[in-house]
């Protein structure tokens, strides 16, 4: 029997003389939310299968807690330092994310913010860009609760062109109207529209304060000059403090938010099995109610759910001591510099991490390092970097990138303002600029 066989079997015997010892000094069984909950074949599922079941929920549930995460801090918890604006306004930084903004592990330093946590339940709104002069790169990004990006409005997805957008909900079956020049839906009920525009400098900051004054929303009622529709329901947010949510009370959460996930056909079964264990919209699953057999399954599937979550985490291997947050603390805060001595970092990559200018880019000898450098900050944070949209357009007549911190790399296709460095060619490709 291999090694992992073996452990995989410690842990069912472990489970199972859990369950027996529970089972030898409990005065009855507990009619708990799992016990009580509607199976999804002939029988209600045993122990092991709970376990099973819990842990595809938990790793199904995780992005959409960590969305909720985010909505909870920016727009409905005012006394939180993270809290942006309500929902279905829009919310303008004009300066530069710091380590201070933390809702989100990895910002952008080099492009504002603006932010829109779109309420898609009463209507759809109506979202408008103006024109941004070419050269300047922004981007709408349009993510649901399952924290799924679904949709992009800007540079590479529809232009720099001035135009008007519906997004709507999945009870929405309506037309366009005239106008509109496209419509995105979002499979929930919550959606958060990311605006980011890209800042060249700190005197182009003015520019950036511009173009965020023309970003607009409203309902799809005010658009059209009709009569709003009812309002949707008040809805009781559960605070989301601590790790609970991503521990102990994941289940609740997830009950929670699913209540604006409608189920689609491909995930019928799947919700089915979540229901078995008393999961799913309008359930109340209370981990503390739980038999102490449902618990021992509960802990031991939240556990090794979220060393899967981890290991599918594929970080570079210097970087796994340090967690995101930490490591751009480390780098932009007060430490830095104990930082960059301690780990060995060179001082450019404080310079391209934290988006502050530094001349040590310039120089042949690390374009290498900037190479590098670049590509784990990709890997890291699946950010974009507005320095990217800038090395994409800097090709000289010597078919060598001019622009850092991709000088002297060679360009790919023509020698022409358009033509592309390989590895920001990849990025492309991949939907990561």
């Amino acid at each position: 029997m291999k090694p992992s066989e073996k452990i995989v079997e410690l842990r069912k015997i472990l489970l199972c003389c859990v369950v027996a010892a529970i089972t030898l000094t409990a005065c009855g069984k507990k009619e708990d939310s799992i016990a009580q909950a509607e199976p999804a074949g002939p029988a209600h599922p045993g122990i092991e299968e709970v376990k099973s079941i819990m842990e595809e929920a938990y790793i199904y549930g995780f992005p959409m807690i960590a969305a909720y995460k985010a909505m909870y801090q920016f727009n409905v918890d005012k006394s939180s330092s993270q809290y942006k604006a309500g929902f279905n306004q829009i919310w303008n930084d004009s300066k530069t994310f710091t380590p201070a903004d933390t809702a989100i592990v990895t910002p952008n330093a080099d492009t504002p913010y603006s932010m829109i946590q779109a309420d898609l339940r009463a209507e759809p709104i109506v979202f408008c860009v103006p024109e941004v002069e070419q050269g300047r790169y922004f981007s709408v990004q349009l993510a649901d609760l399952y924290s799924f990006n679904y949709g992009y409005v800007g540079s590479r997805a529809t232009g720099n062109v001035a135009g008007c957008y519906l997004l709507a909900g999945p009870g929405w079956e309506g037309e366009a109207p005239a106008g509109i020049a496209k419509v995105f839906h979002s499979e929930t009920d919550f959606s958060l529209m990311i605006y980011r525009t890209q800042l060249f400098n700190q005197a182009d900051i003015d520019n950036v304060i511009k173009i965020q004054k023309g970003y607009t929303v409203q309902p799809l009622s005010a658009f059209l000059n009709e009569p709003a529709p009812p309002a949707a329901p008040t809805i009781n947010f559960p605070p989301f403090t601590g790790d609970d949510p991503f521990k102990s009370e994941f289940a609740s959460y997830l009950d929670f938010l699913l209540q604006f996930a409608p189920e689609v056909s491909a995930e019928k079964a799947l919700r089915a099995r979540f229901a078995s264990v008393g999961i799913g919209p309008g359930k109340t699953f209370d981990f503390k109610d739980l038999s102490l057999e449902h618990k021992a399954a509960a802990v031991l599937a939240i556990k090794e759910a979220a060393k899967k979550i981890g290991d599918k985490r594929n970080r570079p291997p210097f970087y796994r001591p340090v967690k995101a947050r930490g490591a751009r603390q480390a780098l932009c805060g007060q430490n830095s510099e104990k930082a960059q001595t301690k780990r060995g970092f060179a001082k450019g990559l404080k310079a391209l991490y934290c988006g502050q200018p530094s001349g040590i880019w310039n120089s042949g000898a690390s374009t290498a390092l900037a190479f590098v450098v670049s590509a784990w900050r990709i890997a890291l944070t699946g950010w974009y970097s507005g320095s990217f949209t800038k090395s994409r357009t800097a090709c000289s007549e010597g078919n060598r990138m001019t622009t850092t911190p991709f000088s002297g790399l060679p360009c790919s296709g023509s020698a022409s303002k358009d033509a592309t460095t390989t590895f920001p060619s990849y990025l492309v490709m991949k939907g990561m600029t």
